[in-house]
């Protein structure tokens, strides 16, 4: 207990100090206290002798009592302290140990000026905060490390955007001798090098994609073969087989109820031959109207595609009758390699109608 404890307004579960004085009938100063008796009644309960008893400032009439910290631990405290003086009254005061939530206020101004708020919230412009740590410079806000540690600086949150409507939080750094370390130049320039890249990166979307854990080149982007980049051409040959039908550029024709057979020679973007040997192939050949449907299903495996030529890049691929017994106008195609997951050509296929032959 301590000349220390005393406050305008006591707290909850915490030593207080009470000063009070003690009057007669006629309202003049009880002086030389006798007898004191000081009680409490903690929330309506029974009043019971405090744990100290009341003092008296010399014979002034005036006095103090000391509260401690459980005695004080209750929404309501009434105190009464009586002396055996003559025609002494009792000393009755009733205390509210205030404790978060008790006090309400309405802040109607800050230092003078009108404080303004939003949603129940002050608006604060922060322009300078003691010892010269933060403070505002030209719309920036500064964080000195001279006189901040920066392991103290863990994170901001939820920024809003700046009045200025640039939508960017700057702080800008100094070094321990006060010398700065990025202008607001300086930062503006990052930030067109930041817009830049990102514009660049946000474009790999459409040219890389998420395979189980490792990513590839879109199909699409290998077929566009960008100047620079590696990607599959195709150099078509003329078809030599009787019934094979003609063939041009990434184009393919055959009849209908005619066998065929096509070779084509797979080159990379440098001309260099694509060695196929070991590769397994499959051409698929599908309506681009109705794509739930595949119309060719020709495989290595099912002995419908060969591999040959000096450098194993000249693909044959054979099809009968039965493969060719619908009529089909640009049906879309696309070689793949089912062993290593690669596209090594794509095109059209037309099958031209032909008359049945009789029986």
């Amino acid at each position: 207990m301590a000349s220390t404890d005393a406050r305008p307004v006591p707290k909850k579960n915490t030593a207080y100090r009470h000063y009070f004085s003690i009057r007669k009938n006629d309202g003049t100063l009880i002086t030389t206290w006798a007898g004191q008796d000081s009680e409490l009644s903690a929330d309506g309960g029974n009043f019971a002798d405090a744990t100290n008893e009341a003092t008296e400032i010399q014979t002034s009439g005036i006095g103090y009592i000391d509260l401690t910290a459980g005695e004080m631990n209750y929404d309501c405290v009434v105190l009464k302290v009586t002396v055996t003086n003559t025609d002494a009254l009792p000393y009755v005061v009733t205390l509210f140990p205030e404790e978060a939530g008790d006090i309400r206020t309405n802040v109607t101004q800050y230092a003078g000026s009108t404080a303004a708020a939003t949603n129940g919230y002050p608006l604060v412009d922060v322009y300078y905060m003691a010892g010269g740590s933060f403070y505002m410079d030209s719309g920036y806000f500064v964080v000195n490390p001279a006189t901040v540690n920066a392991a103290n600086i863990k994170q901001i949150d939820d920024v809003g955007v700046p009045s200025d409507g640039s939508g960017y939080l700057y702080v800008l750094a100094y070094d321990d001798s006060g010398s700065s370390l990025a202008t607001a130049a300086a930062l503006a320039t990052a930030d067109g090098v930041i817009d830049n890249v990102w514009g660049v990166v946000s474009n790999l979307n459409d040219t890389i994609e998420d395979n189980g854990g490792t990513y590839r080149f879109t199909t699409a982007a290998l077929a566009q073969a960008p100047s620079g980049e590696t990607a599959v051409t195709i150099t078509p040959l003329q078809s030599s087989t009787i019934n094979s039908g003609r063939q041009n550029t990434a184009y393919l024709t055959a009849y209908q109820h005619a066998t065929f057979s096509d070779m084509i020679a797979v080159t990379d973007n440098d001309d260099n031959a694509v060695n196929l040997s070991g590769v397994a192939l499959t051409f698929l050949a599908w309506d681009p109207d109705d794509t739930s449907t595949i119309i060719l299903n020709l495989s290595t495996a099912a002995g419908d595609i060969s591999v040959g030529g000096a450098s194993n890049n000249q693909v044959t691929i054979a099809g009968d009758a039965t493969d060719t017994g619908t009529a089909y106008t640009r049906l879309r195609w696309r070689l793949i390699g089912t062993s290593n997951d690669t596209q090594y050509a794509h095109g059209y296929l037309d099958i031209e109608a032909m008359a049945d032959i009789p029986s």
